[in-house]
């Protein structure tokens, strides 16, 4: 008797100490809808690495970002202590973690969530929340110059998401970037001068000094590319990488040029080989299709009918290949970096077609209230069979000013929670699937827009 009253006075006092921990670690933290910023993160850092293992809820994914995001830069302290804890998986977490992978359900806690994962989920939110200087230097400035090297990258990579003040983080990037012994610092800081775009741009002479002069960074010429006709100096630089050997190099550097100077004629003959159409069939031709493909994708929003015109064949072969459960998009993405006029007319032929759900999703991205796209999707969205679950996934393409679509999404989720009623009701895998659907698509609208309000790019972040 006396053994158990002493065991249930330590699970109470475990408990305890527990709570108090959990609320010792809250005390000052900010909020939003009653729960701290650590709770946010911690549940988004559960879902997205469980989502690695098939246990994938992305909708509350996508609401524990938003929620994120809403409570502001004060958050940014909190997730630049995560991203920069330089902590790193022992022996021990990394059997943990494994151990826990094999257990039924969701098991595998934040506790077991690599400590790379989290670091990089705060360092991703930061970047849309675009801190000051101020407020950002201080916070990262001791790792930048420690000797942890999980520091270090992670301190140049966050540099990329400053917002006012940004030019006094760009000495560290460049210092960064002329460290030829060092790859891995070098492709961080990049990426994060590429991260603040415009924010850099007084630097470009520094950067092409010392670039790598045939084999170049992508960020950077990705970087150039979005500075436009500001990056006319980088001409001669981009120019002798046209003559590289390496292909990714060559196409960015054509793509920078033609961002530069629209009409550049070598830049476009590139472009124009990489496309290959007249032997489309052999392998090495279609990975330099994907790789210009994928390269126009992350390229800025500019027209240019010319390259519209070289990748509407190839979009329009892959809109043909469309059914109801598979599609690809590389192609019909890339259109509409360049030339949504033209891809628009692609996505209104193939809406009478046997997959027009997917030509529907890209009328919508093109223009988010588009009615015949939105009255196809509602009309498709009804029932539960595959071609429906398709479709409402594709409302998550329009924006909350699109009141038939909003509306549907609402009403799915709404019969959804009265069939359930006070007692849950099991469901069949196809009606939670068109339920799972609408949350993802309701959240994915909420969360596009609030990037959008920072003039971020939700398919680059």
């Amino acid at each position: 008797m006396r053994k158990t009253s002493l065991l249930f006075s330590c699970l109470i006092l475990a408990g305890a100490a527990g709570m108090g921990w959990r609320a010792y670690e809250d005390y000052g933290l900010p909020r939003h809808e009653g729960q701290t910023v650590r709770v946010w993160f911690t549940e988004l850092c559960w879902v997205t690495a469980s989502a690695q293992r098939g246990l994938a809820e992305p909708a509350r994914a996508f609401e524990c970002k938003h929620a994120i995001l809403a409570i502001g830069t004060n958050a940014v302290p909190f997730l630049v202590r995560q991203a920069m804890s330089g902590r790193q998986d022992g022996w021990v977490r990394q059997g943990l973690r494994r151990f826990s992978l094999q257990l039924p359900g969701p098991w595998a806690r934040r506790w077991f969530v690599p400590y790379p994962h989290i670091q990089a989920e705060a360092a991703w939110l930061v970047r849309p929340l675009q801190p000051t200087a101020a407020q950002l230097l201080p916070l990262v400035e001791p790792g930048l110059g420690g000797a942890n090297d999980v520091q270090r990258h992670m301190g140049l990579n966050l540099l990329g998401a400053v917002g006012d003040g940004a030019e006094r983080g760009v000495p560290y990037l460049l210092e960064a970037l002329g460290r030829r012994e060092d790859p891995w610092v070098r492709a961080v800081a990049a990426q994060s001068i590429r991260g603040l775009s415009r924010r850099a741009a007084d630097v470009l002479e520094a950067v092409l000094a010392i670039m790598d002069p045939e084999m170049p960074d992508p960020n950077l010429l990705k970087w150039m590319a979005e500075l436009g006709a500001g990056a006319a100096m980088a001409v001669p630089a981009l120019e002798r990488v046209l003559e590289s050997e390496n292909d990714t190099s060559r196409i960015n550097a054509a793509l920078a040029l033609l961002n530069i100077q629209p009409g550049h004629e070598a830049a476009f003959s590139v472009l124009a080989a990489a496309a290959g159409r007249e032997a489309a069939t052999t392998p090495l031709t279609r990975g330099l299709q994907e790789e210009l493909e994928l390269a126009v994708i992350e390229s800025p929003r500019r027209p240019n009918e010319r390259l519209g015109g070289l990748l509407e064949p190839l979009a329009r072969a892959e809109i043909l290949a469309w059914t109801v459960g598979n599609a690809s998009y590389q192609a019909a993405r890339a259109m509409e970096r360049v030339a949504p006029g033209r891809v628009q007319g692609l996505y209104q032929e193939a809406l009478n077609g046997p997959a027009a759900s997917h030509a529907a999703a890209g009328l919508l991205r093109l223009n988010r209230v588009d009615e015949p796209a939105t009255l196809h999707l509602v009309a498709a969205a009804q029932g539960d069979s595959e071609g429906s679950i398709l479709a409402v996934l594709s409302l998550g393409e329009a924006s909350s000013r699109n009141t038939l679509g909003m509306r549907t999404l609402d009403e799915i989720l709404r019969l959804g929670d009265a069939e359930d009623g006070d007692v849950p009701t099991i469901k069949s895998p196809r009606v939670q699937a068109r339920l799972d659907a609408a949350a993802y698509a309701r959240a994915r609208v909420r969360l596009r827009e609030r990037l959008e309000e920072a003039d971020i790019d939700e398919l680059g972040w």
